[in-house]
């Protein structure tokens, strides 16, 4: 089967999806995990996360080009807001708090040791884009590679082998299509390299989405305070259940408790931490302090384990932060009996990717995925074929060549952040379909 596609129909997007005219089969419906798109006088425009220069307020500042949330990084850290993200009118800014002996230390050890002629000093904490990531994103990608590693796949657009389930077509087709399918400017990243000293900010936007990593380069850099000066005007932000913060409307605020319903304008998910090794610790929490549209958040980390002698550097801090607790499109997470890393599940929908097949410190793996938005391909389309694209990390085969990767639908319901191997929804016990990996 010759099936390629011919050209994107714009007048058919939807928020997650785009549609394609297909030169055989007419058309097809590519849904993403994060909004691809954001709607501008009645049209829904592609959204353009590529940062640039720009002057905001007589500040010097990169800000993303074209989306409905608005994300702006301050050229020089030291400035009243170092980040600020703004949607609907509703403006979140945070700087990093520092103590007059930690920035003095930091201007120090920025100076280049020529003395006071050639000793100018450098601007500590100064935004970078990046054009290639500096360090791995996820603890997986810094697992060593051990005996027993069962195989590891993303729901996200990351570098690795592809796995098709229910594929009918060529690889060349399929190539065609990817590129075809593929939404170039949608993620973009840069960094405040050293904004204290051996302490790194990197930031990703992705969709609506903006990820911080909070990077320790050294032993001694765990030590330092990590304390945030957030200000949200019209908002009041609130610590919830799960140990993330929520930013409601000040009006909404007041009956949340009692409307389940009452959808926060940013969330701030949970942190946890890993090192160099891929090894783990969901001992990392947010201290919170508020008044009025102010907070300070501060990073409350057990230092028990960054401090233990077999902790590997750097150590990154991962939370995140986002427009709404709706905002991504695929919810997945990954359930395990567990038996040295059952601690592990308390944040797996958080990691990025998920674990499939059998491993010696879980057991058992299985991922629970579900696509929230489905396209509106009209009334009397007949489905002819589904694809879904998966991106394998890493496979040991336990003695196998191969492993079957089986696909079963879920009858239940089940929430990402809940889901455990005690509580996991039931199937009809019928494969739907499977992909042989190795």
């Amino acid at each position: 089967m010759n099936n390629k596609i011919l050209r994107e129909v714009p007048e058919k997007r939807e928020r997650y999806t785009k549609h394609f005219q297909m030169n055989e089969k007419g058309m097809a419906a590519a849904v993403y995990s994060v909004p691809i798109h954001y709607e501008e006088d009645g049209t829904w425009k592609e959204i353009d996360n590529r940062l640039e220069s720009a002057v905001k307020d007589g500040k010097s500042v990169y800000q993303n080009r074209a989306s409905q949330v608005h994300v702006s990084f301050a050229e020089q850290a030291g400035d009243e807001a170092l980040v600020s993200v703004e949607r609907a009118g509703r403006c979140l800014s945070w700087r990093l708090e520092t103590e007059p002996s930690v920035s003095v230390q930091a201007a120090a050890q920025q100076t280049d040791g020529m003395g006071a002629e050639a000793g100018a000093l450098k601007p500590a904490g100064r935004f970078r884009v990046l054009t290639e990531p500096e360090f791995p994103k996820f603890p997986e990608e810094l697992k060593k590679e051990a005996k027993e590693q069962p195989a590891e796949v993303s729901d996200g657009a990351e570098s690795g082998e592809q796995i098709q389930l229910h594929a009918g077509t060529t690889q060349e087709d399929e190539t065609q299509i990817s590129e075809m399918m593929c939404v170039p400017h949608l993620a973009s990243e840069g960094m405040y390299e050293d904004i204290l000293p051996d302490v790194d900010l990197h930031y990703t936007i992705e969709g609506e989405r903006i990820k911080e990593n909070i990077r320790l380069k050294t032993r001694e850099a765990a030590g330092l305070p990590l304390k945030f000066h957030f200000t949200h005007a019209g908002m009041v932000m609130k610590k919830e259940a799960d140990g993330s913060l929520a930013l409601y409307d000040t009006e909404e605020a007041g009956v949340r408790k009692t409307d389940e319903n009452c959808e926060p304008v940013y969330t701030l998910a949970k942190p946890y931490m890993y090192d160099q090794n891929g090894e783990i610790s969901q001992a990392a929490e947010f201290g919170l302090e508020t008044e009025g549209g102010e907070s300070f958040v501060s990073m409350i980390l057990d230092a028990a384990w960054l401090q233990d002698e077999q902790r590997a550097y750097p150590v990154v801090i991962d939370p995140r932060t986002e427009t709404s607790k709706s905002s991504a499109n695929i919810e997945d997470t990954y359930i395990f009996p567990g038996t040295t890393n059952c601690d592990d599940a308390e944040s797996a929908y958080a990691f990025g990717s998920f674990l499939v097949g059998k491993a010696t410190g879980n057991g058992n793996n299985r991922a629970l995925l579900r696509f929230k938005n489905l396209p509106d391909i009209g009334k009397g389309s007949i489905l002819y074929a589904a694809t879904m694209y998966i991106w394998q990390y890493e496979y040991s085969s336990y003695g196998v060549a191969k492993i079957p990767l089986m696909a079963y639908e879920i009858t239940g319901n089940w929430a990402e952040k809940t889901a455990r191997w005690k509580n996991q929804p039931p199937t009809d016990g019928k494969v739907l379909d499977y992909k042989e990996v190795s």
